[in-house]
């Protein structure tokens, strides 16, 4: 064999420039711990680690990597939802209702509520409020909630009620409601449904919401509420006619 063949020049030129010029290797970046980055966080079922409000999930989620910028929600090991702009920090599952809703911290630093729908069928929507409260209704079950984000976590208010919705704010408080009960009347020879309403406030500073001692009763199953000021709720019937409460006379150590 010819040892100045073309091809053995050129093996003997590489290896000159491999031990000359060596190549640097290096191992994937990976993010270190610590204790607000813990990597992995499993959220499991009737279990407070790592989300307050986990007892409510029906099996194993995963947040990963934690407090990351496009960190991901997973279910059982199954990425669920992901985005490259926000850091998923904690989540609420609504039992029966095959959606979730999450918190999540957005590029700009700010907290904000997202809703995933297991079905793909959109059987569940989220509206934001404003930037403390969201309401979300799940068609699939008839079930309506709110949720707040209240000192930088995740809360479902009045979470034992179904049907909690009309969130009104004001900049102190907000107000909503909820059907308490219905019941069906003769009227003019006809059956007529009647709606009876409670109205909840809910002080941005506070954690817990108070109902109004007032009885509200309507034909119709929306009722529509707004604040002529800081201390009076304004709630508008279906014949048209407006009434006043005088919220703060109601509730005088919640103003």
């Amino acid at each position: 064999m010819n040892p100045f063949s073309p091809i053995n020049w050129f093996n003997f030129s590489f290896l000159c420039f491999i031990f000359i010029f060596p190549i640097k290797v290096t191992a994937v970046d990976t993010f270190p711990l610590d204790q607000d980055h813990r990597g992995l966080i499993n959220l499991l079922e009737n279990n407070n680690t790592g989300s307050q409000y986990c007892k409510y999930c029906s099996g194993t989620y995963q947040i990963f990597p934690e407090n990351r910028m496009g960190n991901g929600l997973y279910f059982q090991k199954k990425l669920l939802v992901t985005f490259p702009n926000r850091v998923i920090l904690d989540l609420y599952e609504i039992p029966d209702a095959e959606s979730l809703v999450y918190l999540y911290e957005e590029d700009d630093q700010n907290l904000a509520i997202g809703l995933h729908d297991f079905s793909g069928e959109d059987r569940s929507k989220i509206k934001r409020v404003d930037d403390e409260f969201y309401e979300v209704w799940a068609f699939s079950i008839g079930i309506r909630s709110i949720f707040r984000i209240y000192q930088n976590r995740l809360e479902r208010v009045a979470s034992h009620l179904r049907t909690v919705t009309g969130v009104t704010p004001s900049r102190s408080h907000v107000a909503y409601y909820h059907i308490a009960k219905s019941e069906i009347i003769e009227e003019d020879g006809k059956e007529v449904r009647i709606y009876e309403f409670s109205i909840h406030i809910l002080k941005r500073s506070a954690a817990l919401p108070r109902r109004l001692n007032v009885k509200v009763q309507d034909k119709r199953s929306i009722l529509k509420l707004s604040w002529v000021n800081e201390n009076t709720l304004r709630y508008q019937l279906s014949d048209g006619t407006f009434r006043d409460i005088d919220a703060a006379a109601l509730l005088p150590d919640y103003f």
